[in-house]
């Protein structure tokens, strides 16, 4: 495997050019253009969320998108819905968890794999905290 890596170092984007995650698609369009390029690394406070690319915006704007939520929508309902997701976890009942949900914690960090077990990250923590302070 690590005969593969200077082929990857040799042909990668070391400083690939980024987008704020509340950036519009207009915006993300025009900075592709301007720069050549057909992908984007998303960030949310200067940290690395995601990529987009040409086809995702295209997708974007298809009819068939109508009605898929947001990035922020479902990130808030991801948040409305962590408390009784660790619930379930304590409880050992993670097939009662929606489809696609464990993926999309673990993609915002907010839950990690630990030897075959989920368990909440720091940021995890953080957020059932403040939701826990909120609801006081």
């Amino acid at each position: 495997m690590s005969e593969r890596i200077p082929e990857m170092l040799a042909v990668m984007t070391p400083f690939p050019y980024t987008i704020d995650v509340r950036a519009g698609i207009s915006e993300a369009r025009a900075m592709m253009a301007e720069n050549d390029i057909r992908h984007l690394a998303v960030t949310e406070e200067r940290r690395l969320i995601g990529i987009v690319s040409q086809r995702d915006l295209d997708a974007a704007q298809t009819p068939a998108r109508v009605g898929i939520p947001s990035f922020s929508e479902r990130r808030d309902h991801l948040r409305a819905t962590l408390l009784p997701t660790v619930d379930l976890l304590h409880r050992r009942r993670a097939d009662l968890i929606g489809d696609g949900m464990i993926a999309d914690y673990v993609a915002l960090h907010w839950l990690e794999w630990n030897g075959g077990a989920l368990r909440l990250t720091v940021t995890g923590q953080n957020i059932c905290d403040q939701i826990k302070a909120e609801t006081r």
